[in-house]
């Protein structure tokens, strides 16, 4: 046929609307797993930066396909790309070097040096534990997702609680050696930045990545609704400031959930069951 032209028209919100639909339909577990496997790859392929038609051919298994040359990264449209190779190498040496046990999340603590239970403190003997310190929680998902989307990690185990795991032994070993490569359309050392004109709300989210602000929008719902329940304002349950904390340090029991500024004993109690199961749910 005739050439075409496609042109996507997206933003971060448009992800954590896409994944908050996921979490709230009433879908089998597995086929969660996979919509929010895919929604993920979907938007590391629109940040990525390789030939869009090499990329998709790759994706369905063409390891020998080339560039196109016509597509807006083939002509340069991109604007400046930014080589995360070495951050690349940093989050699948993780991976292997944690058993291929944990999660995401799990990861990015070990990376940026964060024990934060018993399993945190066990796997903080690895070499790997702190060496991505200097990348913000929001530039690992960024690599985390485009290592996804290229096949180089994988997600398996519970459906709503999935492990990383390294699928391809070659591939690894190929970006080792620098063989393999991963470019960003974005740099993911540059700390994202939400503007809104609502300077208090901004403040509260400003450093949220992705994935917490996905779950931050999780406990938000889940506050109205028991705000309502209850025959109080949101603000009694829980302000935004403390449910940003929650998103950013996921406490899995009334003891962890104690730890965050802005929750009482009585709070804690009160709500700990919840919170655990919102933060296991969006893990």
């Amino acid at each position: 046929g005739d050439p075409a032209e496609g042109i996507a028209l997206y933003g971060p919100a448009d992800m954590r609307r896409s994944l908050s639909w996921t979490y709230e339909s009433d879908a089998p577990d597995e086929v969660k797993r996979v919509q929010i496997t895919k929604t993920r790859q979907l938007f590391a392929f629109f940040d990525g930066d390789e030939c869009r038609r090499l990329a998709v051919r790759r994706y369905f298994g063409e390891e020998t396909s080339e560039t196109c040359g016509v597509c807006d990264i083939c002509r340069g449209e991109g604007g400046e790309s930014h080589d995360a190779t070495r951050w690349a190498q940093m989050a699948v040496s993780a991976v292997l070097r944690c058993g291929q046990r944990v999660g995401r999340g799990r990861l990015i603590q070990h990376l940026l040096g964060q024990a934060k239970d018993a399993l945190d403190e066990e796997l903080s003997t690895q070499s790997t534990f702190g060496i991505g310190a200097e990348l913000p929680k929001q530039g690992w998902n960024r690599i985390f997702d485009a290592l996804l989307y290229d096949g180089m990690l994988a997600e398996g185990g519970d459906a709503m609680r999935p492990i990383v795991m390294v699928p391809d032994g070659d591939a690894a070993r190929a970006l080792f050696k620098g063989e393999r490569t991963l470019f960003l359309r974005a740099d993911p050392a540059a700390a994202r930045r939400r503007k809104t004109g609502r300077v208090a709300r901004a403040g509260v989210q400003d450093d949220l990545s992705e994935r917490d602000q996905t779950l931050f929008d999780a406990l938000r719902l889940w506050r109205t609704e028991t705000a309502k329940a209850r025959g109080v304002p949101p603000y009694v349950i829980f302000h935004d400031r403390t449910l940003a904390e929650i998103a950013r340090e996921r406490p899995a029991d009334a003891t962890a959930l104690r730890d965050i500024s802005g929750v009482g004993e009585k709070k804690a109690q009160r709500y700990a069951e919840d919170v655990a199961r919102i933060v296991a749910e969006a893990a």
